[in-house]
């Protein structure tokens, strides 16, 4: 059995969440037209390093991206590793998120990023 995985090397549009969303929903169904079984995006795709802009920027409990996600991986029969993304929750606490779905758009896994990077000072800005 073969499993074809495609690494989606974006433009990351800094501080341009809905430039980004648009840009993820191609490159899924670039991915799937080129036969991946699975489609892997970079980290923070949704904002960049737009750190000191998280309370503008951060996706509130992750929703524009995990509906975005499913839907992408649903439509085009793909599975999805969402790199990772800037949400935030209640307390306005920023975390630095991944979603994992399946092909058929079911969240199958998620995490959030604990060893943060202190020379990209994430460590000032996410949990």
């Amino acid at each position: 059995m073969t499993f074809k995985v495609a690494v989606a090397q974006i433009d990351i549009a800094l501080g341009d969440p809905d430039r980004n969303y648009q840009t993820v929903t191609q490159a899924v169904k670039d991915a799937a037209k080129a036969g991946a079984d699975v489609v892997v995006f970079p980290e923070m795709w949704n904002t960049g390093y737009a750190l000191t802009e998280l309370a503008r920027l951060a996706d509130q409990d992750g929703w524009r991206t995990k509906q975005t996600l499913s839907r992408a991986a649903k439509e085009n029969q793909i599975a999805i590793v969402g790199g990772s993304v800037a949400t935030v929750r209640a307390g306005g606490q920023f975390y630095n998120t991944t979603y994992v779905y399946d092909e058929n758009g079911n969240l199958v896994a998620s995490y959030d990023k604990v060893h943060l990077f202190g020379l990209m000072h994430e460590d000032e800005f996410i949990q």
